[in-house]
């Protein structure tokens, strides 16, 4: 979201903070088709049948009914006391005894005692066999789950470094469980940026490279179309992510970056006339997107229901940055690469039977809770969306709360933003009327 956008919600969630005893009939509100930033769907804004709020216990006090775990506890320390004595602080054993513990902690929601537990127990395999053996992983995980359950993130945030790592040393490349350690760390970092933990070029930084790492090992090894659709895909959400940093933040990218292949630096292009460097660094941006979407297509093969997908795709990117004559060419390519199957017309009307808010590929959605999410408000709306993709006459039916003011123009100004893929009929995008939504919609961060 722009950060004239960010500083505008910030401005009218202070108005928000007066108490208003009015109550609010239906309302309706013209919303103007003009071009502006599209909101962050997923992060601010959730369809309510898409949003599982977390209800997950809080970590709290031991359970002092708990008196297994707790007499457990206390067996453990004797335990690990004796084989100090005996034999040192690197007793053979150690490791397993502590383990033990840290897992009897955690059952009664000692969380902190838990990570104690757990770091000592990796400390030690890490002198007895190695910086870097299989032997650490089962530890690490558990290390990793108890630092989130401490609400410990920072601490998380370095482990997830190191676990990657030691995932790396002892994998080979193409096994499985590297891979699926990879797409965990994807998630870390994607949810870690999402929630703003700090760090946030670095991460988008990271991920850049991992990507393009991977496509280019890919490439390297003649692997088959197919085995590149998901660094693609992977690195299209990244240039979303990028498209929505503030000025600053992107200016700051640009500095520490500047080599990246996902942002040269500002002084390479500053010489454009009448273009300040953060416009040419997002003209880059989007013709990256471009082209990491048309090697999707490529990629996809001669498969219609995958091709047409990466059309889609491609067709998104478009209307995410306003182009909307190039962005109906690729949605009517799609539509008609789905003709003639069963499936194919299947896909046609998931994609394109209403119209589907921007973008679609959940990137703002985090895959990981960082934390918990109280909305802002619930409410349930009616409105047009354009041939075009823009939502239109919007009305308000139900709101939740109703008496609140300020959620109700934080909602309006979220909905005006939004971006649409707009339905299709015959291949040709139309004007749908009547849309009737839930949302759920949070406050801005």
């Amino acid at each position: 979201m722009d950060i004239a956008v960010r500083l505008l919600l910030s401005s009218l969630l202070l108005i928000a903070s007066a108490t208003c005893a009015a109550q609010y009939a239906t309302s309706a509100i013209s919303l103007r088709d003009r071009d502006s930033p599209p909101t962050a769907y997923g992060l601010e804004i959730v369809r309510a049948e898409r949003w599982q709020p977390d209800e997950s216990p809080a970590a709290g006090p031991a359970d002092t009914d708990n008196r297994l775990a707790i007499d457990s506890i206390a067996n453990y320390r004797a335990r690990i006391k004796a084989m100090e004595i005996e034999q040192g602080p690197y007793a053979t054993g150690l490791p397993e005894a502590l383990t033990g513990l840290a897992h009897n902690y955690r059952e009664i929601g000692d969380f902190d005692g838990a990570v104690r537990s757990f770091k000592r127990a990796v400390h030690l395999t890490r002198i007895e066999r190695g910086p870097y053996s299989r032997d650490q992983l089962p530890l690490l995980e558990s290390l990793r789950e108890s630092l989130f359950a401490a609400d410990r993130l920072r601490e998380l945030d370095g482990l997830q470094e190191y676990i990657y790592r030691v995932h790396r040393e002892v994998l080979e490349p193409g096994d499985p469980e590297l891979h699926a350690a990879t797409r965990d760390y994807i998630a870390w970092h994607r949810s870690a940026y999402l929630r703003e933990l700090g760090n946030e070029e670095e991460r988008l930084q990271t991920l850049d490279k991992l990507f393009e790492s991977r496509l280019s090992d890919l490439r390297q090894r003649d692997a088959p179309p197919h085995s590149l659709l998901e660094p693609l895909t992977d690195s299209l959400k990244l240039t979303y992510l990028l498209g929505d940093m503030s000025a600053e933040r992107l200016d700051a990218f640009s500095v520490q970056f500047g080599r990246s292949p996902l942002l040269p630096h500002p002084a390479m292009y500053a010489s454009a006339a009448g273009e300040s460097p953060r416009q040419r660094l997002r003209q880059i941006n989007y013709r990256k997107g471009l082209r990491l979407a048309g090697e999707l297509a490529e990629a996809a093969g001669e498969d219609p229901e995958t091709h047409a997908r990466a059309l889609v795709a491609r067709g998104d990117w478009y209307r995410w940055h306003n182009k909307r004559h190039s962005a109906r060419r690729s949605y009517r390519e799609a539509y008609a690469a789905l003709g003639g199957s069963e499936a194919g017309e299947a896909l046609r009307r998931e994609l394109f039977a209403s119209p589907t808010e921007l973008p679609a590929n959940r990137v703002y959605r985090p895959d990981i809770q960082l934390e918990k999410r109280e909305p802002r408000g619930r409410a349930r709306v009616r409105y047009t969306v354009s041939r075009n993709g823009h939502p239109k006459d919007l009305e308000i039916l139900e709101m939740t709360p109703e008496e609140d003011r300020g959620a109700r123009i934080v909602l309006t100004r979220l909905l005006h933003a939004m971006a649409f893929r707009p339905r299709l009929e015959d291949g040709e995008p139309v004007k749908t009327e009547s849309v009737e939504r839930e949302y759920v919609f949070f406050d801005e961060r």
